[in-house]
């Protein structure tokens, strides 16, 4: 997960804010990044070793609570992403009146 932290970090601050859409997958990014980092310090909150089940069970819950969130608004800012280069696609291939 902190390689995809560090990942998500990079592509956020390398987006614009131009457009209401691209301002839509920096909120998503910036949350999914949140995600990731929470991800990290819950994996390091226990010693795993030494920790009993019930806590692992715990910590794991959460841990994939947390992953499956810091998917989601990833995928929700893809989706904006692909929106936002389809319409300038589009945009791209209409013809100018002339």
């Amino acid at each position: 997960m902190n390689a995809t932290y560090c990942c998500l970090s990079s592509a956020l601050n390398h987006i614009p804010s131009n457009h209401s859409l691209l301002e839509a997958a920096k909120i998503e990014l910036r949350v999914a990044v949140n995600c990731a980092k929470e991800y990290e310090k819950a994996w390091h909150s226990i010693i795993w070793i030494q920790s009993n089940a019930r806590t692992k069970r715990r910590v794991r819950e959460q841990l994939n609570h947390l992953a499956f969130n810091c998917y989601t608004h990833f995928l929700k800012a893809v989706d904006y992403l692909n929106q936002y280069a389809l319409m300038d696609k589009i945009a791209l291939n209409r013809p100018t009146l002339n």
